[in-house]
């Protein structure tokens, strides 16, 4: 459901609520077993220094956040995608196999992007981020790509839901992303990816300012409690970081795109216009208000500096330096929501594949 509510400045709610259930009572048993051993074991146990979370940084050129990624013997240039599963590598940097890559020579991979494309062969090689190693890892090898070498990237860490490789590579129906091996081979002991994004510094264009936490979140990265909410589910597998309102959490995706139905009345109710050249909305006057939307009940907002392209920033988005204001906020078409880098700046993210959900909550820096 989309829907849209007016303040008396403006705020345009994109509701994704979640009706809460009635609640069920649960009659509780005595345990069996008394013995003291057996309950100072079971304490212990629940006291004792659980694994320490692995952190990866990441940096920030503006329109994407990067990774260093080691693939072999090789560190490559990866964008962080929770938008697909597939990693690849090979759009700037030639892959050499490492001592134990080899290549699956039957089998041929292709992968299309909204704005991207790339093919190749699929590879297994050891990879390696934030210090945790996945043996056995399936990569693409790129031998074609649009839209990524141009931008200096080498390739894609593609960290979202392992039903979005399903034909993507001939001769399997799905390849395990590199977050399902390190919680296959027990080096994670859930499959929980934390997200903390922060805008550039001014005059900036580039600054390692983010920060990846690899099996669990990362309780100094955000203010207040998570919201968490259900992702959609194909079968047995998470289908897409998506909410029920059809909108996709992806740190693949720079700006913040919603639905035709909502983004005309925050136009009107802004004072903006949709400017065709840059593809982005465009405001006489600075805005006022704050934009918004509903997740789970609670309500997640960006004030006109957060939402507004930072003038120092227009070279970087050939945006003209014409004395009106841009914002990251626009439209993809009648049914398009997506929720993406722009906004992750300011919230911390959960991607919580072995609960089924999705999880936001304010960034600490953005207080």
């Amino acid at each position: 459901m989309v829907c849209v509510g007016l303040t008396v400045a403006f705020v345009a709610y994109i509701c994704a609520s979640v009706c809460a259930k009635d609640a069920v009572k649960i009659p509780l048993k005595r345990s069996g077993s008394r013995a003291m051993q057996n309950v100072v074991k079971r304490d212990i146990s629940r006291f004792a220094p659980r694994p320490e979370l692995a952190t990866v940084p990441v940096a920030n050129d503006a329109i994407n956040y990067l990774a260093n990624v080691t693939v072999g013997t090789q560190t490559f240039y990866l964008l962080v995608d929770t938008g697909s599963a597939n990693t690849w590598v090979g759009a700037n940097k030639t892959y050499i196999p490492g001592d134990l890559g080899y290549a699956s020579w039957l089998y041929y991979v292709e992968v299309t992007y909204g704005s991207g494309y790339f093919n190749g062969t699929e590879y297994f090689d050891t990879v390696i981020f934030g210090g945790l190693t996945v043996h056995n890892q399936s990569i693409g090898v790129s031998s074609y790509e649009e839209g990524y070498g141009y931008q200096g990237l080498d390739g894609i860490l593609g960290v979202g839901a392992i039903i979005q490789t399903n034909g993507t590579v001939n001769g399997t129906e799905l390849v395990p992303t590199v977050m399902d091996n390190l919680y296959a081979q027990g080096v994670i002991e859930e499959e929980v990816l934390g997200v903390y994004f922060a805008p550039l510094s001014r005059n900036s264009t580039l600054e390692i300012n983010g920060e990846l936490t690899i099996g669990g979140v990362d309780d100094r990265r955000y203010i207040g409690n998570i919201t968490y909410v259900p992702t959609w589910k194909s079968g047995d597998h998470v289908s897409s970081w998506g909410l029920n309102v059809d909108s996709i959490v992806d740190t693949g995706t720079t700006n913040i795109y919603i639905p035709e139905s909502a983004y005309t009345p925050f136009l009107n109710v802004s004072g903006g216009t949709y400017d065709y050249n840059v593809h982005l909305s465009k405001f006489a006057a600075k805005p006022t208000g704050n934009f918004a939307f509903s997740i789970g009940g609670t309500l997640f907002e960006l004030t006109p500096d957060q939402y507004l392209v930072p003038q120092d920033e227009y070279s970087v988005w050939n945006i003209p330096d014409d004395g009106n204001y841009y914002s990251f906020i626009s439209t993809a078409g009648p049914t398009y929501f997506f929720i993406g880098q722009k906004f992750l700046e300011n919230y911390y993210a959960v991607f919580d594949t072995t609960n089924v959900r999705i999880g936001l909550a304010p960034a600490t820096h953005s207080s």
